[in-house]
């Protein structure tokens, strides 16, 4: 046999494993793109499902928040303070230790405690007195600012005692 026959005859019978190799590849490759369709499917529900999860965390967090606004701006209205004040004596309060609820209760008592005391009326009389602030001017300012200037005028006092009773005078049992 020639050499050129020889080749020929190689040429066809590697030619024909060849195809049957390819055809096996091509099996393999249709499997391997069936089972990533099959999977990429499951990826797409996946993230569909995480996208409605955050979606229904993050509606879940506005109505929170949207109360929580609500609440703030009631208690505002309820105190005759600006939410922005409110909000950030919330934030002094708990920075303290002090509930937010506490703080409320003892502005509330004490814008009633003031308005007494200008009445010449009321535990808050003494004690504002006391500090060396006047009941009348005080009663023309906001509950807030008058927070301010009490707080300010009870680092004057020296004696602990004497503060705290000043402090329930003022603000009742939340403000000791």
């Amino acid at each position: 046999m020639t050499a050129l026959a020889s080749l020929v005859i190689d040429l066809k019978g590697n030619s024909a494993h060849f195809q049957k190799e390819l055809k096996k590849a091509n099996r393999k490759s249709a499997s391997f793109a069936k089972k990533v369709r099959a999977n990429s499917a499951n990826v797409v529900k996946s993230l569909g499902a995480i996208g409605a999860a955050g979606a229904v965390a993050l509606g879940a967090i506005y109505k929170q928040s949207a109360a929580n606004i609500d609440a703030l701006a009631k208690q505002a209205d309820k105190l005759g303070i600006t939410t922005q004040s409110l909000s950030g004596l919330h934030l002094a309060a708990q920075l303290t230790g002090v509930s937010t609820k506490a703080l409320n209760k003892g502005l509330l008592d004490m814008t009633v405690k003031v308005q007494d005391a200008a009445k010449g009326m009321g535990e808050g009389k003494d004690a504002l007195k006391e500090l060396g602030l006047n009941a009348l001017e005080l009663a023309k300012i906001s509950p807030d600012k008058q927070f301010k200037k009490i707080s300010e005028a009870m680092k004057g006092v020296e004696d602990h005692g004497k503060k705290v009773a000043i402090a329930y005078d003022l603000f009742g049992s939340k403000g000791v």
